[in-house]
């Protein structure tokens, strides 16, 4: 567990987890089916003993708090963390020293404080639509590239993220849906369209997926994304359902995306050269 200081979120895990229940909390759902989301899909020990186990249920209890929202599992094992010294003797084992611990005792108790006393719980989303898909199935899009690589989605903008286009690309959409019946997700793939000029639906339907991986990537898109990176839909092709669910990635799943909220991937690029070995798009079109 990479961690950088004695603050909550000095903590790699601690800050991915922040950003998991900032999406989740999202959900019409309740606070326990939350932290059954959480559970399921945290890969370490959330034992008081091991190593993160005492801080995990710490940034789960301050996010909770801040947010209204009520689980008495998760406030419990913070005050625990707190109460049995926990929390300061993994920090400890972590190379903390005197002052360190001085420190996050200081925060301990401040959070102890908020955890007996929460705050009234906010009303969870009831009735809420779900957010509308960003793109369809077959959809192909084309894309500005510069050295081969889309625009990162997540600066800001072209201006500020030194953007200055000198070539394209173009992706195809494998297939989308929802996690939790709620989040939108994607796969999809980059082309092995030439580079040096815009390419055209008939361009990308010759061309091969650029990765040797079978299917691309999962994505959980933004609409903000979307436009940031100028994608421009080119049109929209009949995949046949089991070939497309063949190409599909096999690492990995949509709900790992969402929860890590993996956006259009920058690294999406253009291709010089041909590729023998990626997927045809041709071979996966339905037959008329």
């Amino acid at each position: 567990m990479g961690s950088w200081g004695v603050g909550l979120y000095q903590d790699d895990a601690a800050a991915d987890l922040r950003s998991t229940i900032a999406l989740l909390s999202k959900l019409p759902e309740p606070g326990d089916r939350l932290l059954h989301i959480i559970l399921e899909d945290h890969d370490g020990s959330t034992d008081l003993t091991s190593d993160g186990g005492p801080t995990f249920w710490l940034v789960l209890a301050d996010q909770f708090e801040r947010r209204g929202i009520r689980c008495a599992k998760v406030f419990e094992q913070a005050l625990a963390a707190i109460d049995t010294g926990a929390d300061l003797r993994d920090l400890q084992a972590r190379g903390a020293g005197a002052s360190d611990l001085k420190k996050r005792t200081t925060i301990l108790s401040a959070l102890a404080a908020r955890f007996r006393n929460p705050r009234p719980a906010s009303s969870r989303p009831q009735g809420a639509r779900p957010p509308s898909p960003i793109v369809e199935t077959g959809e192909v899009y084309r894309f500005p590239t510069m050295d081969d690589k889309a625009f990162n989605p997540w600066l800001p903008d072209w201006e500020r993220g030194r953007f200055k286009p000198t070539g394209w690309g173009a992706l195809l959409v494998i297939a989308q849906g929802r996690v939790f019946d709620w989040f939108p997700w994607c796969a999809a793939s980059s082309l092995t369209v030439d580079p040096t000029r815009p390419p055209s639906l008939t361009d990308a339907l010759q061309s091969r997926f650029i990765s040797k991986k079978q299917g691309g990537s999962y994505f959980h898109p933004r609409r903000s994304h979307a436009k940031k990176m100028a994608l421009e839909l080119l049109g929209r092709v009949a995949l046949d359902p089991g070939k497309a669910a063949a190409a599909v990635p096999q690492e990995y799943s949509p709900r790992h995306a969402v929860l890590c909220g993996w956006s259009f991937v920058p690294e999406a690029r253009s291709w010089r050269g041909t590729a023998q070995d990626g997927i045809r798009v041709a071979d996966l079109l339905a037959s008329s």
